[in-house]
């Protein structure tokens, strides 16, 4: 392994923990306390917490549902699946297990008052803090388990897409817990299945904003009279990698050569500039890049 390599493991090791980090600081000091039910295995944690009061620990039911899922991994999904899925079970259960030492009386009584005085700032920050904590699992290229897992395996055998089966599984837990936790009124009733919408909606958001974030990249499609020049100035001056296709003109039925390379946003108005300036009548268009990987394109690459 060579030492780009090590330093990259390193790098998602880290980043694999805060994002565990951040995850159970959501569930073990804002939603257990306050029976906040918004989907996943840690919402039904909640209800079986919330049923059996004396049962102090969610994080034993988180660990026994994960230990659960991890075997329908193993039994429906794959076996690589599985090991990249079982050190986040694993670690999710440790932490919040430990951060449960911290869960005093007056803490909980603490978050539940900050809860029912300022209930949407509270539920978008958890949000947040989740979002970003899933994030960066999903980054260092793991697997957060639980409905992880059934929605890969709904997908390998029923052919249902991950983000309908998503909104499916979570909208049933969110159901059942608003039910079973919340049934006293009906506005508290409503108020959690309004609260899990906005987790649901700002998580998502915060995570791709995390997954996605470090690919500020443009692909650039630059068609010139000059492609032997401009390529020449993308390989020697910004050091990056060209491809060269074939074009046909619609209209003019001309053969061009286009050029493809994959630029960070700073480079991409430097080339721009020189194109212009090599040729003025260049026919250029960019798109941005959400993700590169690969030889001569790896964005992973160009910090380095």
């Amino acid at each position: 392994m060579n030492k780009q390599s090590k330093k990259r493991k390193i790098k998602d090791f880290i980043s694999l923990n805060i994002g565990v980090i951040l995850s159970s600081i959501g569930f073990v000091f804002v939603m257990n306390p306050n029976n906040a039910v918004y989907g996943g295995v840690q919402g039904i944690s909640i209800i079986f917490s919330g049923l059996f009061p004396n049962f102090e620990r969610a994080s034993y039911v988180l660990l026994a549902l994960n230990i659960f899922f991890l075997i329908l991994a193993w039994l429906f999904v794959s076996k690589e699946f599985f090991l990249k899925t079982i050190y986040c079970s694993i670690a999710g259960f440790v932490y919040a297990w430990l951060m449960e030492f911290g869960l005093t009386t007056e803490v909980v009584k603490t978050s539940i008052e900050i809860f029912n005085s300022n209930g949407f700032l509270v539920v978008f920050f958890s949000a947040v803090l989740m979002g970003a904590g899933l994030g960066l699992a999903l980054k260092a290229g793991a697997s957060t388990g639980g409905i992880d897992i059934l929605q890969a395996i709904c997908y390998k055998y029923l052919k249902i897409p991950y983000g309908k089966s998503l909104i499916f599984i979570d909208g049933t837990i969110v159901l059942i817990g608003s039910l079973l936790l919340h049934n006293d009124t009906g506005t508290a009733f409503i108020e959690n299945i309004l609260y899990a919408l906005v987790m649901i909606l700002v998580s998502g958001f915060v995570m791709d904003s995390i997954v996605f974030s470090g690919f500020n990249v443009r692909s650039m499609y630059i068609i010139t009279k000059n492609p032997d020049e401009v390529k020449k100035y993308v390989l020697e001056k910004l050091s990056r990698g060209v491809t060269e296709i074939n074009a046909v003109g619609g209209y003019t039925g001309e053969t061009r050569r286009m050029l493809v390379c994959v630029l960070s946003s700073r480079e991409y108005y430097v080339l721009k500039d020189i194109i212009q300036n090599i040729d003025p009548s260049a026919f250029i268009y960019a798109t941005r890049a959400s993700e590169v990987h690969g030889e001569g394109f790896s964005y992973d690459s160009f910090e380095e």
